[in-house]
């Protein structure tokens, strides 16, 4: 209430910020995801109140601090309960011998264990007395966790939740990329522009207009005919949505790390149009895959923290194709025998492919390639995965452990879910997110089985080749545009723009492969070269006379 009263900015700021301090109080007694999730709202709502004075300020001074500290405030509620448990399972990676940690990671899992058959009942028999047992427990739970807190904080009193814009700016260019952060307010939408060499900031009015345009471009995805029934439209849209989001301030960077924000992690970036286009080709339209590799974040922490891709490439496939069913899906056989040819895998297939055989043997694997149906859910039913006999519903996902290098989810609407302003969708890909997956390429809509086959086909040929996702995403899509066998209405963007990935972009590593590539060439010529001039001029040599 002070901070909206007073009339300097800097006097406005540091009550807000004891506002958040209070806040972060109270956040400290909860212990649900659920519940941070719910009360991540009001401190968003002081969030945009904090950027749009520090964006007045920025007008005036274009002082990179002032846009580094409100992109903080966007930070603050960008995907924290998240966040929150990739810190908690690092951190128990550091120490794997503390009790304290193994305890508290225990009694998480176990929460969203009884979470996850708390509302399986309330979807199912609804019986009072198991109700109230979960609840109970659950209540035991939370009361059990508050007393770890207070033993961890002390233990491990400081928290690596903050970062400068140095760090991130090194990492950005040890990357060769540029981000985009965007923050999707009541009335205007910011976007931050942080390359390796500074910051820019940017407010787009965020009218009941716009908002219209981004909800109609997000559904021209919905149907594979809608795109094709009039492409003009949708060139005007793409190129629209491109000039509203400010995109042709990146262009020219050729890899782009995007935070999405709101109804902004909706949309299909890849398909986006950089210049207008009057061709009713797709495969000659500017679309934004043809210029730059695009990767995606929760936040900019998170980006942070994400390792780049460890050794381990060891593969769980699982296809349980559902043959002989409504639900068939013939041509996720053929992705099975890319895998083969292209990876270490072992092939979970049909009746093989079961709910109890993933979770068995998900953890042991450094890369899990799901090829199935997933389920967005809606606002009484979680989203969920399905398998050869049963789906694996979202709060079940919460309580797995998994540490896969990447987690490709071949499916359907694996990037959908009752979205949370602060937090993001609830979908399937976070679920694996948050049950520790790095990196993770997943879908934003009902995705067609033959062109899913052919685009996955088609990533890990590039994977196996470039080693990385990142790179490999792109390839896979511009290579399904270039495809001459596909016709133009199955090049709608509506088949090959779903997957994103979210995670590393693993650009240091692929130059390091080529520089020693590069480099043993290059040893290699010069020892021919050395045997070559030994064997034509050694015999000369031996017939000198010495003085």
């Amino acid at each position: 209430m002070y901070a909206e009263i007073v009339p300097n900015t800097k006097t406005a700021l540091y009550y807000f910020d004891l506002s958040f301090y209070v806040s972060e109080l109270l956040r400290i007694s909860w212990t649900a995801q659920e519940t941070k999730i719910l009360n991540q709202s009001a401190t968003r709502i002081r969030s945009e109140k904090c950027i749009d004075l520090l964006f007045n300020t920025f007008q005036k001074t274009k002082n990179d601090s002032i846009a580094f500290t409100a992109l903080q405030y966007a930070e603050n509620s960008k995907a924290s309960s998240l966040m929150d448990m990739f810190l908690k399972k690092q951190r128990l990676k550091t120490f794997p011998n503390d009790t304290l940690l193994q305890n508290e990671f225990r009694l998480l899992k176990k929460q969203e264990h009884i979470t996850s058959l708390l509302v399986k009942e309330q979807l199912g028999n609804n019986r009072v007395s198991k109700i109230n047992e979960y609840n109970k427990t659950l209540s035991q739970i939370s009361l059990d966790l508050k007393t770890l807190k207070q033993a961890i904080s002390k233990a491990y009193p400081s928290e690596q939740n903050q970062f400068s814009l140095l760090e991130l700016q090194q990492q950005l260019q040890k990357d060769q990329a540029v981000l985009i952060e965007y923050f999707y307010g009541k009335h205007h939408i910011y976007q931050f522009v942080v390359s390796a060499q500074g910051i820019d900031f940017f407010r787009i009015a965020n009218t009941p207009k716009i908002e219209k345009n981004l909800v109609d471009f997000t559904n021209l995805f919905n149907d594979p005919n809608t795109i094709n029934n009039d492409i003009t439209h949708f060139t005007n849209q793409a190129f629209g949505i491109f000039k509203l989001l400010n995109l042709q301030k990146v262009i020219n960077h050729k890899n782009v790390l995007l935070i999405t924000d709101g109804l902004l992690n909706f949309i299909p970036f890849d398909a986006l149009l950089t210049q207008e286009s009057t061709t009713t080709v797709f495969e000659k339209m500017p679309f934004v895959v043809r210029s730059n590799h695009l990767a995606y974040a929760a936040s900019a922490l998170m980006y942070l923290n994400t390792k780049d891709f460890s050794a381990d490439q060891s593969v769980l496939g699982v296809f349980p194709v559902f043959e002989d069913s409504s639900q068939s899906l013939t041509f996720s056989k053929a992705e099975a025998e890319v895998l083969k040819d292209e990876m270490h895998v072992t092939l979970l297939m049909h009746a093989e492919a079961s709910k109890h055989d993933f979770i068995k043997k998900g953890g042991n694997y450094g890369i899990l390639h799901l090829s199935t149906h997933a389920q967005s859910g809606d606002f009484v039913n979680p989203a969920s995965i399905s398998f050869y006999d049963e789906d694996l519903a979202l709060n079940e996902l919460y309580a797995l452990d998994l540490n896969s290098n990447l987690v490709v989810l071949s499916a359907c609407e694996t990037g959908i879910g009752k979205l949370y302003k602060s937090e993001g969708a609830m979908s399937v890909a976070r679920g694996f997110q948050y049950a520790g997956a790095q990196n993770v390429l997943f879908s934003l809509w009902q995705i067609n089985d033959l062109a899913t086959s052919q685009i996955m086909q088609s990533f890990y040929t590039n994977f196996g080749e470039h080693q990385s996702a990142f790179v490999a995403n792109s390839q896979s899509k511009k290579e399904y545009l270039d495809n001459e066998s596909i016709s133009n209405i199955k090049k709608s963007p509506y088949y090959w723009s779903a997957f994103v990935y979210y995670g590393s972009l693993d650009i240091e590593k692929k130059q390091n492969l080529d520089f020693y590539v590069i480099f043993g060439i290059l040893l290699l010529f010069i020892t021919l070269f050395l045997v070559f001039k030994r064997k034509r001029y050694g015999s000369n040599t031996s017939t000198i006379p010495s003085r």
